[in-house]
């Protein structure tokens, strides 16, 4: 959702400061919600300032270039292992541990889509029946 534009701003805090109501006739008076009128108010008094507040970004990725790059160096060595045995390869060379969801994100940035996959059991489920299996003989 984009931030309320910046006239739409001006004009609830000129209605606020020129007593034009309490904060709650305001809201409905511009349509916008009443924690959005508080919010508004709190942020003039403490930095005289009413633009919108960034947008938090999430997390830096714990993984750096070079990490990638030894990540990159593990999967060409170890092609052939699960996201949990990268995890405990990428702690061995690097020192940082890893979560399975993290290396998961690492290994879709280096593109790299040939993880191991478990096989029906360890996933608890049973193996696909053949096909010769699966058809009656009369």
């Amino acid at each position: 959702m984009k931030p309320y534009s910046e006239d739409l701003r001006i004009r609830v805090l000129q209605a606020y400061l020129s007593k034009q109501g309490s904060m709650r006739n305001i809201a409905e008076r511009f349509d916008v919600s009443l924690s959005f009128v508080l919010a508004l108010v709190k942020q003039y008094r403490e930095s005289g300032n009413i633009q919108p507040r960034p947008r938090g970004g999430g997390q830096k990725l714990r993984v750096d270039e070079g990490g990638m790059d030894q990540l990159s160096q593990i999967i060409q060595d170890h092609p052939k292992a699960t996201l949990q045995e990268l995890c405990e390869y990428f702690a061995q060379v690097t020192g940082i541990q890893l979560s399975v969801p993290t290396m998961s994100r690492c290994f879709k940035r280096l593109q790299n889509k040939h993880a191991r996959k478990l096989t029906p059991r360890k996933r608890g489920r049973p193996p696909k029946a053949k096909d010769s299996e699966t058809k009656e003989t009369d």
